[in-house]
């Protein structure tokens, strides 16, 4: 099952779909804080990311669909930044499901000390190869839910707590 699924996508790809499956050019990215961590969960329309990944790496319609991690993830880590007090945060994300409208990652944070007083957060992905693209960034603090529009005009936000 899992091999038509990809091979659909596959397909989709190939015939170089512009269509939003869903309707919405919007990537969406949820952090959740976990003590000295956050926790990652983002989601993509699947036909636009792997547009953008070909784009950017030609190689990827090649190669094999066990690689996908690596060039997806790749295409995040040039795409997303995340600091916290200013200072740069790195983190992992992890190819978690792919469905017939979204590609979903999971990650976390490395760890930080301290309080947090500010999170910035720049994410560009897809905004350059698609018209009206818009990357809504959730951050999630107990029962409080702060969400920003990140779109080409302002890529990035900065998160005073």
């Amino acid at each position: 099952m899992k091999f038509i699924k990809i091979l659909l996508l596959l397909i989709a790809f190939a015939l170089n779909l512009q269509s939003n499956s869903h309707g919405l050019k919007m990537s969406r990215l949820n952090l959740s804080p976990t003590p000295n961590t956050y926790e990652l969960s983002l989601q993509f329309d699947v036909v636009d990311l792997l547009q953008a990944v070909h784009a950017e790496c030609p190689e990827f319609r090649s190669e094999k669909t066990e690689s996908w991690n690596e060039f997806l993830s790749a295409y995040i880590y040039d795409h997303i930044d995340m600091a916290i007090n200013e200072k740069p945060l790195n983190y992992q994300v992890t190819l978690n499901s792919i469905d017939s409208h979204f590609i979903h990652f999971t990650g976390k944070t490395n760890a930080f000390e301290g309080a947090v007083e500010s999170i910035s957060i720049t994410n560009d992905c897809l905004i350059s190869l698609l018209h009206d693209y818009s990357n809504v960034v959730s951050l999630s603090d107990g029962e409080d839910v702060r969400s920003f529009r990140l779109s080409k005009q302002r890529p990035q936000t900065k998160i005073n707590l």
